[in-house]
């Protein structure tokens, strides 16, 4: 799209010098009607040689990357012309999808046949898809009399994917409750799962699994590797209730809170162990996780999904009661919640609840209700290494 504007002030001293030439006729006032002349044939030209001479290109080096990870967007400009452009302005509306809203602004000259390359570093802080799709350049001539408009459509898509993190060597993070068995209701690990082969004792793999009389006949550390004979072994809820931006309203919390709900389904299917996913979002999702490909489909699928669910969590167990190996993933956490979905806290169901945010006291929530409480914040820190999809 292209358009022009002319100045309405020079356009009103203009038509002015034109009436007292027209009228008077003499020098003074002819001199100044052919000087303002002149200026708006100067502009005219000017303009022409702007829009047919600047090249501008929009590059964007890479178009996947991770929340908290830069993006460099860069824009080359060049006059190819012989005249001097005291003033061209750039910028696109927003990026689509950007949250916060984010803008690509600035303003400079160019003198003749120069070309000059503008770097923009922008922070992705949450999931999702961003579309860059139109930039707006606004040109003035040497007398600022004609403004050129000009839009420059673009296709450019980036997709910011959710970290997960490696915490396969992290004690804090590893459920312990699945490594006494009590999480599944059960006494050993070996009740649920069948041994289905043997393999070499790698660094990370756990000592109570290691086969010591097999290990002895081949003088070599082997281990057990089992396999799922339950369906239902772990059951996770992920609150994605819009609440959760009520906290934080740039998001950078809920990212958290999804990006560490990840990790451990991510850990937990690489262990064998089968995951119910219940995302309380726009409505009440299921994904079962047992292989990677079903990993990879749950990655991808709450990639492109906000915190927009309006069910509150306490509902769900209305439908889903709750029970051991229960894993929830909450934004704030509070005593009215953990008494409101734990209906009998004398039983001996043990579950697991992982918040970003907490008014009341832990210690009294976790020996009141038989809970096991993990601060976000604490746990998931940028020092762990996260790997990639």
């Amino acid at each position: 799209m292209f358009k022009i504007k002319v100045d309405f002030k020079f356009m009103i001293i203009f038509m002015m010098s034109f009436i007292i030439s027209y009228i008077q006729g003499d020098g003074i006032a002819n001199i100044f009607f052919y000087m303002f002349a002149v200026m708006l044939i100067l502009s005219i030209v000017f303009s022409y040689t702007y829009y047919k001479k600047i090249d501008i290109k929009v590059i964007i080096e890479d178009r996947e990357l991770y929340t908290n990870e830069n993006i460099n967007i860069r824009v080359v400009i060049k006059n190819n012309s012989n005249i001097y452009i005291p003033y061209l302005s750039m910028y696109s509306s927003n990026i689509k999808g950007s949250k916060p809203k984010k803008n690509l602004a600035f303003t400079i000259m160019l003198h003749e046949k120069e070309e000059k390359v503008l770097k923009n570093n922008f922070t992705f802080y949450r999931r999702g898809f961003y579309e860059i799709s139109r930039f707006n350049v606004e040109i003035k001539d040497f007398f600022g009399i004609i403004t050129i408009y000009r839009t420059i459509d673009t296709e450019d898509k980036i997709i910011v994917k959710p970290k997960l993190f490696n915490i396969e060597n992290s004690s804090k993070v590893i459920l312990q409750n699945m490594d006494e068995g009590e999480a599944l209701g059960h006494n050993t690990k070996e009740d649920n799962y069948l041994i289905k082969e043997m393999k070499k004792y790698c660094v990370g793999d756990r000592i109570k699994d290691i086969n010591w009389k097999v290990s002895a006949k081949i003088n070599e550390l082997y281990v057990k590797k089992f396999e799922s004979i339950n369906d239902n072994q772990f059951s996770i809820i992920i609150d994605m209730n819009r609440k959760n931006y009520d906290i934080d309203p740039q998001g950078y919390m809920e990212e958290k809170l999804i990006e560490s709900a990840l990790s451990i389904i991510r850990y937990l299917q690489r262990e064998n162990i089968t995951c119910n996913v219940y995302l309380n979002g726009e409505y009440l999702e299921n994904y079962e996780v047992r292989h990677e490909r079903d990993f990879q489909h749950l990655y991808y699928s709450i990639m492109l999904k906000d915190s927009i669910g309006s069910k509150d969590i306490k509902d769900i167990f209305i439908s889903h009661p709750l029970r051991s190996g229960q894993i929830i993933f909450i934004s704030k956490l509070t005593r009215d919640l953990v008494q409101n979905i734990i209906i009998k806290p004398e039983s001996q169901c043990r579950i697991t609840i992982y918040f970003c945010y907490c008014e009341d006291n832990l210690t009294e929530i976790s020996n009141e209700f038989s809970v096991d409480l993990f601060s976000i914040e604490e746990i998931f820190k940028e020092e762990h290494l996260y790997e990639s999809m």
